[in-house]
């Protein structure tokens, strides 16, 4: 018996049985193929939340009324009025409660802008949030469920880079610090891939 069952285990579908959980509810989560993660999995793990702390320590001109403005011109009528309303409202406050109640940590990037820029409500920075490293570690052997990294977020046939990184990988012949980031980071998914079979990172 369950309180609440959720069909999908992509972002979405795993943050709501979580929340569920933090509420005390017995949840079921059912996936229909072989790994977690979903769609979310295939944008490196990008969370879109406006008026988050992150957000407005990097954009404090952002407001709630801008991101209605914006949802309201690239969502539209695809979803009501209510339910993004519900999630301006309670998005931030989620965010901060994920992250005190798991291992989960994000941050907002200056080159992360809104994907439309031509419509009203659009800002260049603040509300696409890159979630921060984790070591998959902790995982144990759920690691495996974990659906393998697409190849665009990958160097050297399956180790995870983001943004920074791929910044220091196309500047490593030219400085000493991006030749040691990405040394570290190679000698790592090499002891990984021998101990796990993939990379924890």
């Amino acid at each position: 018996v369950f309180d609440v069952v959720v069909l999908g285990a992509g972002g979405a579908g795993m943050a709501t049985a979580l929340f569920a959980a933090f509420e005390g509810a017995r949840v079921l989560l059912v996936e229909s193929t072989a790994h977690v993660g979903g769609s979310t999995a295939l944008s490196a793990g990008t969370a879109w939340v406006p008026g988050s702390k992150q957000g407005l320590a990097l954009n404090p001109s952002d407001s709630i009324d801008a991101a209605r403005q914006y949802l309201n011109h690239t969502v539209g009528g695809r979803t009501s009025p209510s339910l993004r309303d519900a999630f301006l409202k309670h998005g931030a406050t989620a965010l901060a409660t994920l992250e005190s109640e798991s291992h989960a940590r994000f941050r907002a990037r200056r080159t992360r802008q809104d994907f439309m820029q031509d419509v009203e409500g659009a800002v260049r920075m603040g509300r696409a949030l890159d979630p921060q490293p984790l070591d998959g570690r902790l995982l144990g052997a759920d690691l495996a469920l974990v659906r393998p990294p697409s190849p665009e977020s990958t160097v050297l046939g399956g180790m995870m880079v983001n943004r920074v990184d791929m910044a220091h990988w196309q500047n490593a012949r030219r400085s000493w610090a991006s030749f040691r980031h990405m040394a570290k980071l190679v000698i790592k998914h090499g002891h990984d891939r021998m101990r796990w079979g993939r990379g924890t990172r």
